[in-house]
């Protein structure tokens, strides 16, 4: 299981990267939706891996 965790935490931060890379290059609502989806992919990843942490324990 945790090593399902770790490849999601990894693939996340893949596409968290992008859309920080987006949001640098675009103007106007794009910007707005790269933002929004690069903090809802933050917010997974920091869910992930305390899920993470908490199976180590």
């Amino acid at each position: 299981m945790d090593g399902k965790i770790e490849d999601l935490i990894k693939e996340y931060r893949k596409r968290a990267a992008g859309h920080y890379r987006d949001f640098q290059q675009v103007e106007g609502s794009e910007k707005q939706i790269s933002v929004g989806l690069f903090i809802c992919y933050a917010l997974v990843i920091m869910e992930l891996e305390e899920l993470s942490e908490s199976n180590v324990k």
